[in-house]
């Protein structure tokens, strides 16, 4: 199974839902990192606990929207939900593109990893 990340990008016409901050520490499992991501929802619900201004908060994000996090905040997926997602990292050196598809009761079925160095090549 491979999934056409540019056609799901293509098709997407979604909003941006959510803007986290970077002002606690993180908990135990958290994803955090030092630089910007943006986390596409494609197809599903993804559930996932964020970093807020008051502490934890959970976000349950559908289809066609998508959640900010800043560097140095943190994120921490459930996964209780089956999702397809997209996150769009962005670093000095380099834009990276992670796409995972989980299932329900059998886990990860799929993910893909790329990186582009900066600057572009066509640039």
């Amino acid at each position: 199974m491979h999934h056409n990340i540019a056609e799901s990008l293509i098709n997407f016409n979604g909003k941006l839902t959510k803007v986290c901050c970077s002002e606690n520490t993180p908990p135990e499992g958290a994803y955090q990192v030092n630089f910007n991501r943006l986390e596409v929802i494609l197809d599903g619900e993804y559930d996932l606990v964020v970093d807020a201004r008051t502490g934890e908060k959970k976000l349950q994000l559908q289809q066609g929207e998508m959640v900010y996090i800043p560097s140095n905040a943190w994120s921490k997926p459930t996964w209780e939900n089956g999702c397809k997602m997209l996150s769009i990292l962005f670093s000095k050196h380099q834009i990276g593109f992670s796409f995972v598809h989980f299932e329900t009761g059998n886990g990860f079925v799929e993910v893909q990893k790329y990186a582009m160095p900066l600057p572009l090549p066509w640039q």
